[in-house]
């Protein structure tokens, strides 16, 4: 009897903070693309309670959302959802295996709080525990987590194209975005039909007159698989400098 009572207790409790859940509860806020098509809000207490998260997305399709290890989809933890033409929502943990469709997880540790579309927007509210224990899904720790996000014009879910992206936010100890936060300068540089540098040539690393920090970012892109385009490349390299001290 005791096991019965403490499961309606819980079963109450669950709906009460679904029907209490308000946007004051998510103080924080951020875009995750430039564009401003998708943001995140979320909130949590500090007791080792579950953390909640609101997506908006500029989209009447379906949306994904999720932690990433490497900001690519091997890996990721991810859910999706979204809002069907006939008004029946549907929603999933999913964690990826590569650059395919998620799968669904067989343990599912996210609990949907609201769903709903208006007009040409999706709004997508869920909570999930910081740590799972199901080894498909990322903890939330106290350190910058890259958070990734895609979504589609309708409600069948397929390849994201250029709809898709990440963003490296400190969840838990947030003070603005890590990109925000950081000042880079940006150095771009062009080859044109794949160019390859001779053996000769390199970047100087680990003397005292070298930056301390580059990163160099390759993107190939024809998200539609257009037909006759020719591969494009763009290199990007970010330096960054740290005071001694």
């Amino acid at each position: 009897m005791i096991g019965k009572c403490g499961n309606l207790l819980l079963c109450i409790f669950a709906r009460c903070c679904s029907v209490c859940f308000s946007a004051t509860t998510l103080p924080f806020t951020e875009y995750l693309d430039s564009a401003n098509l998708v943001s995140i809000s979320w909130g949590f207490d500090n007791n080792g309670g579950p953390i909640t998260f609101q997506v908006v997305a500029n989209t009447a399709g379906w949306v994904g959302f999720g932690f990433s290890p490497s900001g690519s989809m091997t890996g990721s933890d991810v859910v999706i959802g979204g809002v069907n033409p006939d008004g029946t929502v549907y929603f999933a943990d999913r964690h990826a295996t590569g650059n395919t469709l998620p799968l669904v997880d067989t343990k599912q540790d996210y609990t949907l709080i609201n769903l709903k579309e208006s007009g040409s927007t999706t709004t997508m509210t869920f909570s999930r525990q910081l740590q799972t224990c199901d080894t498909d899904d990322l903890p939330i720790t106290a350190t910058p987590m890259i958070l990734i996000y895609a979504y589609g014009s309708k409600d069948t879910i397929s390849y994201h194209g250029a709809s898709r992206g990440a963003k490296v936010i400190n969840l838990l100890n947030y003070a603005g975005s890590v990109q925000s936060a950081v000042s880079y300068s940006y150095i771009n540089l062009t080859a044109t039909n794949a160019f390859e540098f001779p053996a000769n040539v390199g970047i100087s690393v680990g003397t005292s007159q070298d930056p301390l920090y580059f990163r160099l970012e390759m993107h190939y892109n024809n998200p539609l698989a257009t037909s006759g385009m020719r591969n494009c490349f763009l290199a990007t390299v970010e330096k960054q400098k740290y005071r001694n001290g």
